[in-house]
């Protein structure tokens, strides 16, 4: 008796010899036909932060970002790194990291690294063999959402005395020292208050598409009471009333 170890799928013609030890019949060689499936293994692609797996990334994040492979299916001890037995390995093709955002996911391709091999006296150059496995891809997808762009303007206030009150604003977010036109317009000069407003032109480096804007608008006050309307009475001295509607008027008397 005998045992036939086979390591690889495939086909194999075994040789089995029957013999009598005490001579009586002679020998009988017989030939046994062995084919051997390979195992389904399932590989897919995916993207990561740190330890948790991840589908979408914001605009300009995508170097925070690994990439990987999970394997499905592989059997006794061979592992990730040594299922073709040194024919070739696979890896997770990162997606660009200038890529623009799109509604449309971005697929994350699987690579397949070869290896110079002979065979038969040819040689090959990059090649993958996984003779063990049938492989199955399944390429994960990464959506690139536009970042937030935070558009913020300050809060100021002052008494009322007849001149434009502004106040500063910054723009926060761009990627990668991009551009955009930006002014604040806001002004407010009358007793009240308003939205420190402001303008934002794509007219630089960066892409609209690429950004969401979230605005923090500060509020311009101005304190106090302001002459909105002037009553002339001649010559005289001036002095400050009010009028009917409450608000204040220059009176000036006529000299006696």
């Amino acid at each position: 008796k005998g045992i036939v170890t086979i390591h690889h799928a495939g086909s194999s013609i075994i040789k089995v010899t029957l013999s009598d030890e005490q001579g009586t019949h002679e020998k009988v060689v017989s030939y046994v036909y062995v084919t051997i499936n390979p195992a389904s293994l399932a590989v897919s692609s995916f993207a990561s932060r740190g330890e948790e797996r991840v589908t979408s990334a914001a605009y300009g994040s995508l170097g925070q970002l690994s990439y990987g492979l999970s394997f499905n299916g592989l059997v006794y001890d061979d592992t990730p790194d040594t299922f073709t037995h040194g024919h070739g390995t696979l890896q997770a093709v990162p997606v660009d990291e200038t890529s623009d955002a799109s509604v449309t996911p971005y697929t994350i391709d699987i690579a397949k690294l070869g290896v110079s091999i002979t065979v038969d006296g040819e040689s090959y150059e990059d090649a993958f063999v996984s003779r063990d496995y049938l492989i199955s891809y399944d390429t994960g997808t990464l959506t690139v959402t536009p970042a937030p762009l935070t558009v913020r303007t300050q809060s100021a206030s002052k008494p009322y005395d007849g001149t434009p009150l502004t106040a500063e604003g910054s723009v926060e977010g761009l990627v990668n020292g991009q551009t955009v036109g930006f002014a604040v317009t806001g002004s407010q000069t009358e007793v009240g208050s308003s939205i420190n407003t402001y303008t934002l032109a794509w007219d630089g480096t960066a892409k609209e598409s690429n950004y969401q804007v979230v605005e923090d608008l500060g509020i311009l006050s101005v304190t106090g009471e302001s002459p909105t309307t002037y009553r002339y009475l001649g010559d005289g001295d001036q002095r400050w009333t009010k009028g009917s509607d409450g608000k204040l008027v220059v009176v000036v008397k006529r000299s006696a």
